[in-house]
């Protein structure tokens, strides 16, 4: 994929570091992929959809939430991520997982120079 959909300017910034960065295999924007995070707020159930999914030459798969600011939720947001994350680590069918939630977008090259191998 060499094209890429944003909800802000903000994010097509990220997605320009991710795509320049030389830690990253391939990374796809989470817009109508299908994937998200289980999570439960305010007496109901709901989806948590990460902006994106990275794939770090590392052979790690980082799932990576841009945010300009803290919302009600994103705490409830975060755990539910850190769970789930762990949850596929500790089966190991799926490779190595990680999440990280970007509140400056001048620390991108940062979050993509960390991995758990």
């Amino acid at each position: 994929i060499n094209l890429t959909v944003y909800n802000s300017n903000w994010e097509q910034f990220v997605a320009q570091r991710i795509d320049r960065n030389k830690n990253v295999d391939s990374f796809v924007k989470n817009d109508h992929l299908g994937f998200f995070i289980p999570y439960y707020f305010a007496g109901a159930s709901r989806k948590y959809y990460v902006d994106y999914l990275v794939k770090l030459k590392s052979g790690e798969t980082l799932l990576l939430e841009v945010k300009g600011e803290k919302k009600e939720d994103t705490e409830i947001k975060v755990k539910a991520a850190e769970e789930w994350v762990k949850a596929v680590n500790f089966d190991g069918r799926f490779g190595k997982w990680s999440y990280k939630i970007l509140y400056d977008r001048n620390k991108v090259d940062d979050v993509l120079e960390v991995s758990l191998l």
